[in-house]
């Protein structure tokens, strides 16, 4: 639940990714978590107070912290989403059937590069 956080995910999950690459939601899940465990986060709270130092925090700039964080994962293998109101919901990393990264395809409701993000400081439990 830490990796995949509601029911409705899962079942999301496993339908459009997990059928092709595993033979039971169990193996496709273990993998899921395997490769979720296997990226460092860079420093949230440092990257939330950014725009508090004089520059806004660009989505771009989230992808560059994870990328240097995490050798082999070029920024382009990521996308980073936020909400309508410019809030970080997700960092999604693109991997092929190799689980290895990939350039992520383009989408017309991805998050613009250069957007304006804004990272919750709030009082949330770690997912790991």
């Amino acid at each position: 639940m830490c990796v995949t956080p509601t029911p409705q995910l899962q079942q999301h999950e496993w339908a459009k990714h997990g059928t092709c690459m595993a033979k039971t939601p169990e193996a496709y899940f273990g993998a899921a978590r395997l490769l979720f465990h296997a990226i460092q986060f860079p420093d949230m709270v440092r990257l939330s107070r950014q725009s508090e130092r004089g520059t806004p925090l660009a989505a771009a700039t989230i992808a560059e912290a994870f990328a240097e964080l995490n050798e082999g994962l070029p920024v382009d293998a990521m996308r980073v989403k936020a909400n309508k109101n410019g809030w970080l919901e997700e960092v999604r990393i693109c991997l092929g059937l190799d689980f290895k990264p990939r350039k992520c395809p383009r989408r017309a409701k991805d998050t613009a590069n250069s957007a304006t993000v804004k990272v919750w400081r709030g009082t949330v439990k770690a997912a790991r």
